[in-house]
């Protein structure tokens, strides 16, 4: 009986490891006029020391924000201030799938990159850098936002930040603002390629084990 019932932990907690991903895109969280401290969205909570902006569009900034994209957060700084970290609310474990990032203000220096850095529950970092290309033309017909897929290593994290990074191009230097959304997000272990099993399999695979569960008890060793 003990073994039926670590087989069946076993399997349903590979189950679990299979659920559904989370893209966190910030529309039902309210544009905000000024700096925030913290953003919640989808169970998840984006920080910076000094604060993030929540945007609403291309005309959330002056002369206009990046565009196409709904709600989305713009971290601030005019100085490196610390990078932009995501972490579940509840502290639990959690994978980074994918993420869409652009520049911020049209005409405003940018930095050329973004690192990525996935923090463990093991305490090891897990490094990504993504170029922004400098494609940023607000309500206009080009398309601002660029799209990162991470490697699949980014799994069992604790926390994830996203900071800006200097470069040698004029006026980098002194800007290291960008934008952040659609993070994707999923269960620790990652979309990993386990069948999930519909709700007739697994009326099925409780019967089997039930009965393979009362054999188990009634049946003596000879």
């Amino acid at each position: 009986m003990i073994r039926h019932a670590v087989i069946a932990k076993l399997l349903f907690s590979a189950l679990a490891a299979t659920g559904q991903t989370v893209t966190i895109d910030f529309e039902e969280v309210a544009s905000t006029p000024s700096t925030v401290p913290v953003v919640s969205s989808k169970g998840f909570l984006i920080s910076n020391p000094v604060g993030v902006f929540l945007a609403s569009g291309p005309s959330y900034c002056l002369p206009e924000c990046p565009g196409g994209s709904g709600h989305y957060v713009i971290a601030q700084g005019t100085l490196p201030t610390g990078p932009v970290t995501l972490q579940r609310a509840d502290g639990a474990e959690f994978s980074l799938i994918s993420f869409d990032f652009a520049e911020t203000n049209v005409g405003i220096p940018y930095p050329p990159e973004i690192r990525v850095d996935g923090i463990t529950s093991s305490g090891e970092t897990i490094s990504f850098v993504v170029a922004l290309d400098g494609i940023n033309d607000g309500s206009g017909p080009l398309v601002d936002f660029q799209r990162a897929s991470l490697p699949a290593n980014f799994r069992r994290l604790r926390t994830v930040t996203f900071a800006g990074l200097p470069g040698v191009l004029p006026g980098h230097l002194e800007r290291f603002n960008y934008s952040l959304d659609n993070i994707q997000v999923g269960p620790a272990l990652g979309p990993i390629s386990i069948p999930m099993l519909n709700s007739a399999s697994l009326c099925i695979f409780a019967f089997l084990l039930l009965i393979a569960g009362g054999a188990a008890l009634h049946v003596r060793p000879a």
